[in-house]
């Protein structure tokens, strides 16, 4: 069974695969595809499981010809398979699958989906003529690519004039942070007259937009369309006609649709006898009125918290009615029954949980069960939750890399954990689907000293000494996005440690002297048997004795930073670690000569020049004022270097150089945009536009004489083509950006 958080939309609507046959068999019921079982295995008119149904979607945007409806495609690039939203290379169509949600999942490349597109087909099988429907869905963006990318929306009824909805556009970060976000769109009452036995097409286009370098990866869920007609005498609203569920301890958020807008009060009332649920006890009505305005669309919130109880149970129910306040406001589908899913299970001995055989393979991998134990270290996980709780019994690292549950990491918390058993590369987890906190201050496992590690000190409290580090130019360096491994020497044998990312470890020089280190056991052993691979991961500096004082790690914060010329004043973070044990440390930043901005006319540098005094470990700030010249001109760069002026006997630059990259926001003169000529034709338009130009073109924009952007496309070379066949007759702008100018054309589309 799929056990997942089901928000906002999925609580209210019926579930619909992605591969199945997508139609709306009754006005105001509601079509919702959430991509269950899709497993990005093929694109077919006759599918099996896991594939994408043709006769319901179209694809563009691939290296081959465009995949139109009734089709079939086995390529790699529409067969890449599952991802968990780790991050994948290759460009091409995935299926997300994290273990609690699945959904479509797309990475573009230069050669894939930039520009590209995604048609969904709905058709009107009701038996009644619709005049408006409602449209919303998720987009989930891994943001590790370094452009930013738009995944915007529009409609069509003929499936060639498609109208954009510039409220549902959206473009992804430019400046990669690897976070997994999720922003819902929803926009209702849209007018098109859908015939019984026409369809509505459904179309999101993405490409790029800004920056350059790789792109950040997309994932769509959540499609919910709603078809009505708008021609009842009286408004009315009810409950949605499906089955309503939700696991413990989340917040349901069920939207309740009105026929037409209108001045209508609603009460949703409890019936207690025919509940299974407490009120209060197992969840709370926090919105008991709706109320829509005829000012204010179609749409409200019905809001249900429910409690996560921490006992073993059967699933309970919650039996409602709504009831019209206002008169003439008319009532539909009037009573449901809300199911609160049980998210509780059988407590388990942490011991029975963490056997392994032989081979080092876990004997409970795949069992859902709760264990309690007393969290160790830190959160290694800046999207999700990872950490390791122990108890007298042994210890297990928690995982789940897309939710918290609420849940703020602290070392000492007693928590219980539910979740399910597995392995990653050798070491056994607990992937958790909830996690509550029972109390605090907690007692840590006592710390055992060893010369080797092994399967017995997996998630344990471990402490080795006499280290040394091999390696030290690997150091902040790190292999992979949580952090970096470095093989310290204990005299006799070389063993692996590892630096977090999120730990205040990480920035720090590495030791100078031997040391000891009190951390928590691991293992990375991607092969079975799993018997290899352990490696110590310390929590904290603080886990570090050194036998001799360690110099202060002076360093910027980060190496790059992307400004627009406009930005102003900016702090520039130069972090300071660990306590300066010595004499005064003077730091001075300045200018490297190769700097192609200039100080004065493009920028000033205040706090140029610090103490770092005894005990002092914080940090502290440069600040650079931008200069907004309104010259056009370049991307100019400012490059500033750290030096020590004295004390450096104390210290050591980790990270000396920034570099600062300041783009230009002034327009192009009439003048300098001579400079470059631009050719287009044809020009009017009706399908394809050929562009092209005496030098390589930098981007190309369309935008409508709102300034909304229609199509981006960059990495070009003197020649480009752009189709404009699905845009509506007008007038439009094409920008191109050559050389850091922008020259602008007219363009009519016929």
């Amino acid at each position: 069974m799929k056990k997942h958080l089901l928000l906002l939309l999925a609580l209210a609507l019926a579930s619909m695969s992605g591969y199945s046959q997508v139609q709306i068999t009754e006005l105001g019921q509601d079509a919702v595809i959430d991509f269950t079982g899709f497993a990005a295995t093929g694109y077919s008119a006759t599918p099996t499981a896991g594939q994408l149904n043709s006769n319901n979607w179209a694809m563009s945007g691939l290296t081959e010809a465009p995949l139109e409806f009734g089709q079939e495609s086995s390529t790699e690039e529409m067969t890449r398979g599952l991802t968990d939203g780790s991050g994948v290379n290759a460009g091409g169509l995935y299926a997300f699958d994290d273990g609690s949600n699945q959904m479509l999942w797309i990475q573009p490349t230069a050669a894939v989906f930039t520009p590209g597109e995604l048609i969904l087909k709905v058709c009107n099988n009701s038996g009644e003529d619709a005049t408006s429907f409602d449209i919303s869905y998720d987009i989930t963006v891994l943001n590790d690519g370094e452009r930013g990318n738009n995944f915007n929306f529009s409609h069509s009824l003929d499936n060639e004039n498609f109208i954009i909805q510039p409220v549902l556009d959206f473009v992804s970060e430019e400046l990669p942070d690897s976070a997994i976000t999720t922003t819902e769109k929803v926009l209702g009452s849209i007018a098109a007259d859908i015939a019984d036995g026409d369809c509505l097409y459904l179309k999101w286009s993405g490409g790029d937009l800004n920056g350059s370098g790789t792109r950040d990866e997309f994932g769509l869920d959540n499609i919910l369309v709603r078809m009505m007609n708008q021609g009842a005498e009286d408004p009315s609203a009810g409950f949605p006609p499906v089955p309503l569920s939700t696991p413990e301890g989340t917040l349901s958020q069920i939207f309740i649709h009105i026929s037409e807008p209108a001045d209508c009060d609603y009460e949703v009332i409890i019936l207690e006898e025919e509940s299974t649920a407490t009120e209060l006890e197992d969840f709370e009505l926090l919105t008991p009125i709706i109320s829509f305005t005829a000012d204010n669309g179609t749409t409200e919130t019905l809001k249900i918290q429910t409690v996560d109880d921490l006992i073993v149970e059967e699933d309970e129910t919650i039996a409602m009615e709504f009831h019209s306040l206002t008169p003439g406001c008319a009532v539909t589908n009037a009573s449901t029954t809300f199911t609160i899913e049980n998210n509780d299970f059988e407590g388990s001995s942490l011991a029975d949980v963490i056997q392994e055989d032989a081979d080092g393979i876990g004997l409970a991998l795949g069992e859902e069960l709760a264990v309690q134990g007393v969290v160790h270290g830190i959160n290694l996980n800046a999207f999700g939750v990872q950490f390791t709780i122990m108890n007298e019994e042994g210890g297990i690292r928690v995982i789940n890399n897309t939710s918290t549950f609420g849940y703020v990491v602290e070392e000492g918390d007693d928590v219980i954990v539910s979740g399910v058993v597995g392995q990653d590369k050798g070491l056994t987890i607990l992937q958790a689907v909830s996690i509550v906190k029972s109390s605090s201050g907690a007692a840590l496992s006592t710390v055992t000293t060893v010369t080797e590690m092994s399967e017995e000190t997996e998630s344990q409290m471990i402490k080795m000494e006499n280290l040394t580090i091999v390696n030290p130019e690997v150091w902040n360096s790190p292999m992979e996005a949580s952090g970096f491994e470095v093989i310290v020497n204990d005299g006799t044998n070389n063993h692996t440690m590892f630096i977090s990312s999120q730990s205040d470890i990480f920035g720090t020089a590495p030791p100078a002297s031997s040391f000891k280190v009190t951390g928590i056991g691991g293992q990375v052993d991607p092969t079975a048997p799993f018997l290899s691979g352990y490696r110590i991961e310390p929590r904290y500096l603080s886990d570090f004795e050194f036998s001799a004082p360690q110099p202060v790690s002076i360093g910027f914060a980060l190496s790059n930073l992307e400004v627009n010329e406009d930005a102003g004043t900016l702090p520039l973070t130069v972090n300071l670690s660990p306590n300066n044990t010595g004499s005064d440390i003077q730091v001075d930043a300045t200018v490297s000569a190769l700097s192609s901005a200039t100080e004065g006319s493009d920028f000033t540098l205040e706090n140029t020049s610090f103490t770092v005094s005894p005990g002092n470990s914080d940090s502290a700030e440069i600040l650079l004022n931008i200069i907004d010249d309104l010259d056009n001109e370049a991307t100019e760069t400012v490059i500033i270097e750290l030096s020590l002026s004295s004390g450096g006997a104390n210290a050591v630059l980790t990270n000396e150089l920034l570099e600062i990259n300041i783009s230009d926001n002034d327009p192009v003169s009439v003048e300098d945009a001579k400079l470059f000529s631009l050719q287009t034709y044809p020009n009017p338009v009706s399908d394809r536009l050929f562009v092209s130009s005496e030098a390589d073109l930098d981007l190309l924009e369309l935008v409508n004489l709102s300034g909304q952007v229609l199509i981006s496309t960059t990495n070009l070379q003197d020649q480009a083509e752009l189709d404009v066949s699905h845009l509506p007759a007008g007038i439009y702008l094409l920008n191109a950006f050559i050389n850091g100018q922008i020259v602008t054309e007219k363009i009519v589309k016929q």
